[in-house]
């Protein structure tokens, strides 16, 4: 299934950047799985996403596991104290590094045993 350059353009057509002249969208484009896919491209995979508050990272080495509209990623304080994110899989055959949340001084992958700070 996929969405028609015209039903796109409906959508759009009474689009107003002041809200109260703008309507919302149609109830197919919150039920559509097509619709998620474009939201995905467009705004959630090019825009910054929420994963926790900075409290909760606070100690170098404390990290968070999460996965991001189907991604997973992991967010870590560094040994320096910087904030940092990637994605939660081995480079190599995309096995899953960590889990949950916890403190972690070095990322060894649990299939290949390769390890970094």
């Amino acid at each position: 299934m996929t969405i028609s350059v015209c039903e796109l353009q409906t959508i759009t057509e009474h689009f107003n950047s002041d809200p109260k002249c703008s309507y919302s969208l149609p109830a197919r484009a919150y039920i559509k799985p097509d619709f998620l896919d474009i939201e995905r491209e467009a705004i959630f995979y090019n825009s910054w996403q929420y994963v926790c508050h900075v409290e909760r990272l606070r100690h170098s080495g404390d990290y968070i596991a999460i996965d991001i509209q189907g991604r997973p990623i992991v967010a870590v304080r560094d040994q320096a104290g910087v904030l940092r994110a990637f994605y939660n899989v081995c480079r190599h055959r995309g096995h899953e590094l960590v889990k949950d949340q916890g403190n972690i001084k070095i990322f060894v992958c649990p299939y290949h045993a390769w390890a970094t700070t």
